[in-house]
């Protein structure tokens, strides 16, 4: 990754950082960065401690921003013990409707 531009000491504009290089950014400090191959920009603002690839800013101006995570469809967060989950209404209980 190229450094744009940093008000951060130790990171200075035109620095050549690794990708997993981590970055700490000091409260209300910024760094814009082009991650390569991608052509991605970013800008970190700060706080913030970890990876440019891992940086997701917060949608809300007074929060820090957090790593961004990763959602996995099919997976349950409060799955029951031995996986797998129950129906929420037993089928065998479900009348079903009689001709008239």
């Amino acid at each position: 990754m190229h450094v744009l531009s940093s008000d951060v000491p130790g990171i200075t504009t035109l620095d050549v950082l690794n990708d997993d290089t981590v970055l700490d950014i000091p409260d209300k400090g910024t760094v814009k960065v082009l991650l390569v191959p991608g052509n991605v920009m970013k800008v970190i603002v700060g706080p913030y401690k970890g990876t440019a690839l891992d940086y997701a800013a917060s949608p809300l101006p007074s929060l820090g921003a957090k790593p961004e995570s990763t959602f996995e469809a099919g997976t349950t967060l409060m799955a029951p013990e031995g996986g797998g989950t129950k129906p929420a209404v037993d089928p065998s209980t479900i009348q079903k409707p009689q001709p008239d």
